[in-house]
C-alpha cells in the first residue's frame, strides 16, 4: 500500500480552499506553539504536564476537522460497495492515531513527563475532537462544554494530572476506552445507514455535508428543507404591518430574511426565550465550576480564560452567519434579485440603496450591540484589568467590521475568495485565543512589556487591514450598480 495514501485519505473529503485553509491554520498554531513552547521551556512537571494538556487540545480541534472527514469516505465506500476503500479508510484512522497520540505520548515521556497520562489525556482530546464530529448532533455538541469543566467541575470529583497522576488514569483510561469505544459504534451505525439517518440522529459531519457547506454553495433547497423539518412552535411568524408600496425599508426587510425579518410578537418573544435559556444553562455551568473558593478575579484563571476566548469570538462568528443569510439572497443563481427591481414603491436607485444597506445592516448591527453590551457585562463580572477589556473589545470591534467589510462586499458584487477568508477568520480566532491566554496567565500586564505590546497591536492592524479594503471594494462596487438589485453594466 501507498505510503502516502493513508495521510491523504482524509484531505481527499476536503475542498482544495479548506485544505489550503485547515493546513495552513494548523502549520500557523504549530509553528507559535512550538515557538513559545522553546522559549518558556523549563525542566520540572509543570512544563511537561502544560505541554501535554496542549497537545490534548490541538489533537481535538485536529481530528474534529481531519480525521474525521474519512467518515464520509467510509460511507461512500459502504454505499458504492467498494471493500478496499473501507479498508483503507479504517487503516488511515490508525496511521493517524499512531502519529497524534501515540508519538507525541512517547516524546512527552522522554521529556520527563508520565507516558501512561499523556497517552491517556491526548486519547481524550482526540477522542472528544473526533466525537463532535461523528456522533449524533444531540450528544456530539456537549463536546464543546468538556473544557470548560476539565479543570474545574470534574477536578473536584476527578483527579487530574497536576494533582495526582494515579487518580488521573484511575479515572481518564476508562473514559478515553469508552469513547473510543462509543464513536466506534455510532461510526459503524453512521456508514450502514448513513441514507436513513434523519435530523438530529445524524452525525454533524454528515449535516454539515447536506447543507453544502465544503464548497458547493448552500442553495435554496437545502434552506427549504431545514425550515421544514424545524419543529411548528419553532416557525417564524412574519409581521407585515408597515409594508408594501412606500415603505421600502421593511418591505427589504421582509424580502432578505433572516435575523432581520420583522416578527410578530410572540415569534420574537419565542427567539429571545431560546436564547436566554441557552445563556442561562452556560451561566449554570460556570456558576457550579467556579464555585467553592476559586479566585475568579482580575486573572481570570483555569475555565475562565476559555470563557473570554468564546466571549471574544461571539461577535466574528454572528457576523459571518448573519453576512452568509444575506449572501444566500444575492447568490442564488435564479432571476429574483433583478425581479426586485420591479417592485413598486421603492423609489429611485439612490432610495432604494439607501433602503437596503439600513435593512441588511441595522439589525445586524443591533445584534452586535447586544453582544457588545453583554461583553462589557461579563468584563465586569469577571472584574477583568485593562488588558482583558482590550482583549474582549477588541473581538467584537472586529465582529462588527467583519459584518461591515462583508456586507459591502456582498451588495457591491465583489466576490472575495474563500481561502482568504477561511485564513482572516483563522488568524482572527488564534490572535483572540493567545491574547485570552496571556491575560490569564501572564506574570505582568501586557503594557509592562512594549514589545509584546507593540506586536500585538501590529497583528491586530494586520487583520483589520484587509477588512478596510474589502468594505472600500464593496462600497465602491455598490455605488457603481446602475441599480442595487441588478449588476453593473
Amino acid at each position: 500500500m501507498n505510503v502516502v495514501r493513508p495521510l491523504s485519505l482524509p484531505w481527499m473529503a476536503l475542498s482544495k480552499a479548506s485544505r489550503v485553509a485547515i493546513g495552513g491554520g494548523f502549520a500557523v498554531v504549530l509553528a507559535v506553539l512550538a515557538f513559545g513552547g522553546t522559549l518558556s521551556y523549563r525542566p520540572g512537571d509543570a512544563w511537561v504536564l502544560a505541554a501535554i494538556h496542549g497537545t490534548a487540545i490541538v489533537d481535538a480541534l485536529f481530528w474534529a476537522s481531519v480525521p474525521a472527514q474519512t467518515l464520509l469516505l467510509a460511507c461512500e465506500a459502504h454505499r458504492l460497495r467498494l471493500p478496499l476503500l473501507g479498508r483503507e479508510v479504517r487503516f488511515s484512522l490508525v496511521v493517524y492515531a499512531a502519529l497524534t497520540i501515540v508519538l507525541p505520548a512517547l516524546l512527552l515521556a522522554g521529556l520527563g513527563g508520565h507516558g501512561t497520562d499523556a497517552l491517556a489525556e491526548i486519547a481524550l482530546g482526540a477522542g472528544l475532537g473526533m466525537a463532535y464530529a461523528s456522533l449524533p448532533s444531540w450528544l456530539g455538541v456537549w463536546v464543546c462544554f468538556a473544557p470548560m469543566v476539565s479543570n474545574h467541575l470534574l477536578a473536584r470529583w476527578l483527579p487530574m494530572p497536576a494533582a495526582s497522576v494515579d487518580g488521573f488514569l484511575l479515572w481518564a483510561a476508562p473514559a478515553a476506552l469508552g469513547l473510543w469505544l462509543l464513536i466506534g459504534g455510532f461510526w459503524r451505525s453512521a456508514v450502514r445507514h448513513a441514507d436513513g439517518l434523519r435530523g438530529i440522529r445524524r452525525p454533524i459531519l454528515l449535516n454539515l455535508r447536506m447543507q453544502a457547506w465544503y464548497g458547493h454553495g448552500a442553495g435554496s433547497h437545502a434552506e427549504a428543507r431545514l425550515l421544514r423539518r424545524r419543529a411548528p412552535w419553532l416557525q417564524s411568524t412574519v409581521d407585515l404591518r408597515d409594508s408594501g408600496p412606500g415603505h421600502a425599508f421593511t418591505s427589504l426587510r421582509v424580502a432578505l430574511g433572516g435575523w432581520g425579518m420583522p416578527l410578530t410578537l410572540a415569534s420574537r418573544l419565542r427567539q429571545v426565550g431560546i436564547g436566554v435559556a441557552s445563556l442561562a444553562f452556560v451561566a449554570l455551568v460556570f456558576t457550579i465550576t467556579t464555585a467553592g473558593g476559586d479566585e475568579a478575579a482580575a486573572a481570570v484563571p483555569g475555565g475562565f480564560h476559555l470563557l473570554v476566548i468564546y466571549a471574544g469570538i461571539v461577535g466574528p462568528v454572528c457576523a459571518i452567519a448573519q453576512v452568509q443569510q444575506l449572501q444566500r439572497r444575492w447568490g442564488r443563481t435564479g432571476a429574483e434579485l433583478p425581479l426586485l427591481a420591479l417592485l413598486p414603491g421603492l423609489g429611485d436607485a439612490g432610495q432604494v440603496r439607501h433602503a437596503l444597506l439600513r435593512a441588511s445592516l441595522l439589525p445586524a448591527l443591533g445584534t452586535q450591540g447586544l453582544i457588545l453590551l453583554g461583553t462589557a457585562s461579563l468584563a465586569l463580572w469577571l472584574q477583568l484589568d485593562a488588558d482583558g477589556w482590550v482583549v474582549l473589545l477588541l473581538g467584537q470591534f472586529f465582529g462588527v467590521g467583519l459584518l461591515l467589510a462583508l456586507t459591502f462586499t456582498t451588495l457591491g458584487g465583489v466576490v472575495i475568495r474563500t481561502l482568504w477568508l477561511s485564513l482572516l477568520l483563522m488568524g482572527s480566532l488564534i490572535v483572540i485565543s493567545l491574547g485570552s491566554s496571556l491575560v490569564a496567565f501572564a506574570s505582568q500586564p501586557l503594557e509592562a512589556s512594549p514589545l509584546m505590546l507593540t506586536g500585538f497591536a501590529v497583528i491586530w492592524a494586520a487583520l483589520f487591514t484587509p477588512l478596510l479594503r474589502l468594505g472600500l471594494r464593496g462600497w465602491r462596487g455598490l455605488v457603481r450598480r446602475p441599480h442595487p438589485f441588478l449588476p453593473c453594466s
